[in-house]
Parts: structure tokens; C-alpha cells; sequence
């Protein structure tokens, strides 16, 4: 079945333009909003392609990615989501479905805390504190360097490589501007902690973003059902449900077809 594309520029901020996609297969069908994690921009997934079947998929770009302009902070994105998923309401004259990735889950977790945005939302590898898959002598060192109004050594190392070299982060760029402010954004940031105001199914991966096993991941199941979500644990898969054990990033989502995580999203959403 033939994907459409259709590209669109949303602005948010003076002299801030989202770059924005829609995917889809026929008109006239139900949409879902997807707020991609940290590196990601407004292209076609493995998931977004799959659900691009039976739904109008939306995405964005998060500020300084893909063709969006502007500088990235936790608190500008969740605002940009809002924008987004505002505009779409606004078109369709109803709420959409929602779907959120990593930080994108965090984000999307936090904002239905406190209003019930879509009409049902699927969080894929979600954090519910947006530091929790790093390792304390890492928060800590961070933390040290933010205080002192200094972005870490290795940090601008790590931007360096990814910027010039690797691609760690994808799509997402930093420059020195962006640095201390987005990480004092997600340092100050405080944990998913109210009750998600809309049905919600949370997926969660067993393997960290450095891809080693979560150890908390049953602990980290209780506290999103605790907020009222339905939860899924699929242990050995990583957080990009790309790969198994240590392996790397691959193609993300491509393994959510296989595993049935596909399924899920779409009985969700159908129910």
C-alpha cells in the first residue's frame, strides 16, 4: 500500500518554524500525533510506516533538527508538542490519537499529567525521570559542571563527534549556544508524577539507551501503572526495539512488526 507524504511549516515562535509531516494511505481516516525522541526528526519509521495503513501519522521535528530552526529545550518541546497537537485538533475538529518515543514519551507522559490531550496515547521506551538510564557518577558529574555554569568536557566532546563524525544524536543539532541550556532543561526537569488523564499503554524495553539491561524495568513498570497506564515489558529488546542484548541502534522500530509491539498499538488505539 502506497505511503503519501505531505510537508507543512508550523510556526510556533517568532522566527521559529516546526518543519512538520503527515503519512498516510487514504484520506478521511483517524490521526495520530508522534513525538519523536531525542535525535529524531519528521521521517517515516518502521512504526509510522505500518500505521500509516489504517491512520494519518503527524510527526515533528524538535527545534534545531531536521528542517525545524531554533534552539532545543525540554520545556520549548513540550510546548511544541502542545502547538502540534493543538493544530491538529483544530483541523480534524477532534482530538487526535497520540504516540511518544523516549523523550518524546516523557514529554508526552508529562503533558497528560496535566491535560488530556489525545484521546488515547501509546509511550514507547518512555522515561518517567528524564535521567533515569544514566548511571549516578554520570548525573552527578553533570549536575557538578551545570552548577558551575559549564557544559562537561565530555559532553562537548560528544557533541563534537556527533555533530562531525558519528551522528550520535541523528537529526539533532548543538552548538555551544544550545548546550548548557538544553542540559539545565533536562537536569531541572522533575519525574512523571500525575495521573495521565487519558487511557494510556506504555512499552517498555529492557535494555537501556547505553543498552545495557535495565535493572528497574519492573519498578519502572509499578510506577506507570500507578499513574494509570497498561504496561508491556519487553526485556531483551533495546530502546530503540531495534535489536536484542548489546546490540546497536540499527534500523529503529524494526523489530515492533515482529515482536507484535505493532499489534499492540493498534488494538490499543481500535479498542
Amino acid at each position: 500500500m502506497k505511503v503519501y507524504e505531505k510537508l507543512d511549516k508550523l510556526n510556533v515562535e517568532t522566527d521559529v518554524d516546526l518543519e512538520v509531516k503527515s503519512y498516510y494511505s487514504q484520506k478521511n481516516v483517524p490521526t495520530i500525533v508522534s513525538v519523536t525522541g531525542l535525535g529524531g526528526c519528521a521521517g517515516k519509521d518502521c512504526v509510522i510506516d505500518y500505521l500509516a495503513r489504517d491512520y494519518q501519522v503527524v510527526t515533528f521535528s524538535p527545534r534545531n533538527s531536521g528542517s525545524s530552526n531554533g534552539h532545543l529545550t525540554l520545556e520549548n518541546y513540550a510546548l511544541d508538542t502542545l502547538k502540534v497537537i493543538d493544530y491538529v485538533s483544530q483541523i480534524d475538529g477532534e482530538r487526535p490519537y497520540g504516540i511518544g518515543h523516549s523523550m518524546g514519551g516523557y514529554t508526552l507522559g508529562r503533558l497528560l499529567g496535566e491535560i488530556p490531550l489525545v484521546k488515547k496515547a501509546v509511550l514507547l521506551a518512555p522515561l518517567i525521570d528524564i535521567t533515569e538510564q544514566n548511571p549516578d557518577w554520570f548525573n552527578n558529574y553533570i549536575r557538578n559542571n551545570i552548577n558551575r555554569e559549564k557544559v562537561p568536557g565530555a559532553i562537548q566532546l560528544g557533541l563534537f563527534f556527533s555533530n562531525n563524525l558519528f551522528g550520535f544524536l541523528g537529526n539533532q543539532r548543538f552548538d555551544q549556544e544550545d548546550s548548557l541550556p538544553f542540559l539545565k532543561s533536562l537536569y531541572n526537569a522533575s519525574e512523571c508524577s500525575n495521573p495521565l488523564l487519558c487511557p494510556t499503554q506504555v512499552i517498555l524495553a529492557g535494555r537501556a539507551n547505553n543498552r545495557f539491561k535495565i535493572k528497574n524495568v519492573f519498578e519502572l513498570s509499578s510506577c506507570w501503572e500507578n499513574l494509570g497506564a497498561k504496561v508491556a515489558i519487553y526485556s531483551e529488546l533495546n530502546h530503540w526495539f531495534s535489536g536484542v542484548s548489546h546490540s546497536g541502534v540499527g534500523v529503529p522500530f524494526s523489530l515492533c512488526k515482529k515482536e507484535g509491539i505493532t499489534k499492540i498499538i493498534c488494538d490499543f488505539f481500535k479498542d
